[in-house]
């Protein structure tokens, strides 16, 4: 795709030492918007916009490096449509000048060219004829933030300069009449088109952004990531007491979580990628995860083990990778906190219960029911445990906490977050005031002294003025209220 530019620098004034100029936007030759475009030296910083997508950049850098250039020159791609591709010479804000007298001249010669801005494909591409790519680049640079759009846009990746930059792409919004076969009336990012009105697309994150512009919208959104999944650590509270949770990429709050004072250095990598794993079908994953949700230092899965990289997972530079049965060789053994077995109890546990279940199977025998063992991914036991039917919630060392408990026919709705709160709180030495529901779940509805407000399955508050025999549902982000299929 070529975006059709008229690049043409007019100036205006200087504001804190700042060149600010002016451009005159083309597209197909007819004039469609004047917007300010700063011209530096390289890195190049733009603000345009895509009319052909509805994206902007907005006064970001979009920094180019060619595979054949210095680290220290940018390759600005600017081009006549039918002229070669000619480097841009280095400019200085004083050779932008143009005094006011010439502005009639440059609006002539403004008039009569038509510039255009375009990606290079790489060499590959070129050479075949394909479309372009942006292999042929180190990277984009920009500092352009979800704030920056405007009310209604949403910052995605690849939205500008064939997919390579990031940038706002608006749309029509929410339970706006929509037409996925005409441009102007396809859905902003983070809604689809259901019976002619845009509504929420629930499996991307960035439908959240939307709820957010809602007028009655008060609680809490998660942060999402520019390709629309869910970033993987959300923090909620302040810096002194909140906290950080991991989270999936489609939303699941996944094992991991610290204080927000400590979670500086908290990637949640581990929990993602045993998380992807399991969703992807497979079983008897051995990864093990730090309370935080970062791998720990020695790792073994799929039938060898290494000493990882924290936050990546990775093996250690220069680590050897071995068979698993010369996992105590490793460095990064510990005999006090691995001792003689990788598998923890409740792992060892619960592999022992999949061996019988096989056998069973085997045997020809169905139906034969087992207490579910169910472990969290630092091999400690999980948060409920099925027993006769039963759902209970558990503390890491597979002890019931309260009294909490629902029968299994419910157990997809459990998650046992308040239960455990009240230890976690607890071992901390700050008060737990919140109530739990049977299930060791939040009640998302909350009354204190005759104060009432809702909280949502993390426990946090969401809005602190809830009227009598009012829902909750309306202010936690996702709840079956926000639903529209």
């Amino acid at each position: 795709m070529i975006l059709e530019f008229l690049f043409i620098p007019v100036h205006l004034h200087f504001f804190a030492e700042s060149l600010i100029c002016q451009t005159l936007t083309f597209s197909r030759q007819i004039v469609t918007k004047i917007l300010p475009v700063i011209i530096m030296t390289s890195p190049l910083s733009l603000s345009m916009f895509d009319i052909e997508n509805h994206s902007k950049i907005s006064t970001q850098q979009l920094s180019y490096l060619s595979p054949n250039s210095s680290p220290n020159r940018m390759s600005t791609n600017f081009s006549h449509p039918k002229q070669p591709v000619q480097p841009v010479p280095n400019l200085h804000p004083s050779s932008l000048h143009i005094g006011r007298g010439r502005h009639s001249e440059m609006l002539t010669l403004v008039v009569s060219l038509a510039l255009s801005i375009t990606v290079i494909p790489s060499r590959s591409d070129a050479a075949i004829g394909g479309p372009p790519s942006c292999e042929g680049f180190y990277g984009c640079i920009s500092s352009l933030r979800q704030a920056d759009c405007a009310q209604g846009e949403v910052l995605i990746s690849g939205a500008l300069l064939n997919g390579c930059c990031p940038g706002c792409r608006g749309g029509q919004g929410h339970m706006k009449v929509c037409n996925v076969n005409v441009a102007n009336r396809r859905c902003a990012p983070g809604l689809k088109c259901s019976d002619r009105k845009c509504i929420y697309d629930r499996s991307t994150c960035l439908h959240t952004i939307h709820m957010k512009d809602e007028e009655e919208w008060a609680g809490w959104y998660p942060r999402c990531n520019l390709d629309g999944t869910y970033a993987s650590k959300q923090c909620r509270g302040d810096r002194l007491s909140g906290r950080c949770f991991c989270y999936s990429e489609d939303g699941r709050r996944i094992f991991g979580w610290d204080w927000y004072k400590d979670a500086s250095k908290m990637t949640c990598a581990c929990s993602r990628r045993r998380a992807k794993l399991e969703a992807e079908g497979r079983s008897g994953v051995t990864l093990h995860c730090l309370p935080n949700g970062n791998f720990e230092a020695l790792q073994c899965d799929s039938g060898v083990c290494w000493c990882a990289n924290e936050y990546t997972g990775d093996p250690l530079v220069g680590a050897t990778v071995v068979h698993d049965s010369l996992w105590r060789l490793l460095p990064c053994y510990n005999n006090t906190l691995h001792g003689d077995s990788y598998l923890r109890q409740c792992e060892s546990a619960a592999f022992a219960q999949k061996k019988i279940q096989q056998k069973f199977a085997m045997r020809g025998t169905d139906g034969v029911s087992f207490n579910e063992v169910r472990c969290d991914y630092d091999g400690s036991y999980g948060s409920y445990k099925i027993e006769n039917g039963v759902v209970y919630c558990t503390w890491r060392d597979g002890k019931k906490i309260g009294s909490y408990q629902v029968r299994s026919s419910m157990v997809s709705s459990v998650n046992c977050n308040c239960a455990r709160d009240t230890v976690i709180y607890q071992e901390a030495g700050i008060p737990f005031t919140l109530a739990c529901g049977g299930n060791g779940n939040y009640e998302y509805a909350q009354d204190q002294n005759g104060q009432l407000f809702c909280v949502d399955g993390d426990g946090f508050v969401v809005t602190t003025d809830l009227r009598p025999n009012e829902s909750c549902d309306k202010f936690i982000y996702n709840s079956e209220f926000y639903n529209e299929d």
